[in-house]
């Protein structure tokens, strides 16, 4: 992401400086008989970024970092007088402290020294996957209060609400006027940030299932259902799909046809690494009477990762050879169909690759598909093989990002399957941020 910045010297020095979304700023500064001249030349953010610096001269000139600023480079360190350009670019921060270093310019007697400052990466870049908040896995920066979702194809809008530590309070549909059972959901943390609790209402702020969650199992993962790999839903309401750390029990109440229902399930380490799942279902009778419909027991096996309980199955049906980065998320696991190739990537599972390996005959959507990422890590190009037609394309063109660094506004040309001509599609996100 290239700025422009224009300097001219020794003489006068004007200053522009582009910045996205942000106006056009100059300043003019007299000449000073010798002169060294100090100041910011930008903020950058913890991401890669560079920005141009365009300047005249009237004499030869010179330009390098100062000692200990390897992450940040310039393109050229040397010229001729007359106009000039260089680059100046740095690396991502991946470290949880603020960097600084200086680009010092020289020509004639005049120096000029740019101090650069280059923001620090979140501190959950080193948390475990599977520990962090809701707002740490949809890898948003910041301490983001509230996030409004929007797009140009749904006639609603998805609001999420989150307290000071991150966790998902509140999400809600607004603006569907058909009658929906999970127009809003509520959530409830104890002081470990472990989510106790569930409440999801009607369109008519009518309950209409609760749950209930329970932790006592000293660090130990449990794991049930693989799809959050491939698609996390952070306003989910159970956990399926997800890996819950230290879960020992969850309740399910729902009303259906006049009817209560329950569903209890327990999760218990019978052995170190073998994880025993009791699912028991069941519905109120007349005077307290509990009606057994199902009780169903499954067994999933662990093995050791970094020292720590692992946090997915290794099961002889489901997966038989994992890879794990060092954040704790999947580099790639196979299936005895498929093999899912993970990005390395700090904030969301996201899977960059897919090619089914099984028998052709077989019922199935997509038979490959592979992404992109820019520098932000977000999705740039999305290529999918359906099963039975040509592979399509979803290009996310373009991307406006807020001060944090969280896209606002997302641009992408969508080839539905079975069409040739693209759409666009427009997908907002408004933030506010807790001060």
């Amino acid at each position: 992401m290239k700025k422009a910045l224009k300097v001219i010297l020794p003489i006068i020095l004007i200053v522009n400086m582009f910045f996205a979304g942000c106006d056009q700023g100059a300043v003019l500064i007299d000449e000073i008989d010798p002169e060294v001249i100090t100041d910011s030349l930008r903020l950058f953010s913890n991401i890669p970024d560079s920005i141009e610096v365009d300047f005249t001269t009237t004499a030869d000139w010179t330009a390098a970092v100062a000692s200990g600023g390897s992450w940040c480079t310039i393109s050229a360190s040397a010229g001729k007088k007359g106009k000039n350009q260089f680059i100046i670019t740095v690396s991502e921060n991946p470290t949880t402290v603020v960097r600084q270093t200086s680009v010092i310019l020289e020509s004639g007697n005049v120096k000029r020294i740019f101090k650069i400052v280059q923001k620090a990466g979140e501190k959950w870049f080193d948390t475990q996957y599977w520990d962090r908040t809701t707002s740490q896995r949809l890898g948003l920066r910041g301490n983001v209060k509230s996030m409004i979702v929007s797009d140009n194809r749904i006639p609603f809008t998805r609001t999420y609400t989150f307290d000071e530590s991150g966790n998902l309070l509140k999400y809600e549909y607004e603006g569907i006027e058909m009658h929906r059972n999970d127009t809003c959901c509520l959530f409830s943390y104890d002081s470990d940030n472990h989510r106790i609790g569930c409440t999801v209402l009607n369109s008519d702020s009518v309950i209409v299932r609760e749950w209930r969650y329970e932790y006592e199992n000293n660090g130990s993962y449990v794991a049930f259902d693989n799809r959050s790999w491939l698609d996390e839903n952070p306003a989910s309401d159970d956990f399926s799909g997800t890996v819950v750390r230290d879960l020992s029990a969850s309740h399910k109440v729902w009303n259906d046809g006049g009817c209560v229902f329950h569903e209890d399930r327990t999760y218990t380490f019978v052995e170190e690494y073998k994880l025993e799942i009791i699912t028991d279902r069941w519905k109120e009778g007349n005077e307290d009477e509990h009606i057994r419909l199902s009780c169903d027991t499954t067994k999933v096996s662990y093995k050791y990762f970094n020292s720590c309980k692992l946090s997915l199955p290794c099961t002889s049906r489901e997966v038989y050879n994992t890879d794990y980065s060092k954040n704790g998320m999947v580099r790639m696991f196979m299936r005895t169909d498929c093999k899912y190739d993970f990005m390395e990537n700090h904030h969301v599972m996201a899977v960059s690759a897919y090619t089914y390996t099984g028998n052709d005959a077989a019922d199935k959507d997509i038979d490959w598909y592979k992404i992109t990422y820019n520098y932000n890590r977000d999705i740039l190009e999305r290529e999918v093989q359906y099963h039975g037609y040509s592979s399509v394309k979803d290009q996310y063109s373009k991307y406006q990002y807020d001060s944090e660094n969280n896209w606002q506004m997302r641009e992408e040309d969508i080839i539905a399957p079975g069409n040739t001509e693209a759409f666009a599609h427009y997908s907002r996100r408004d933030f506010t941020y807790f001060e």
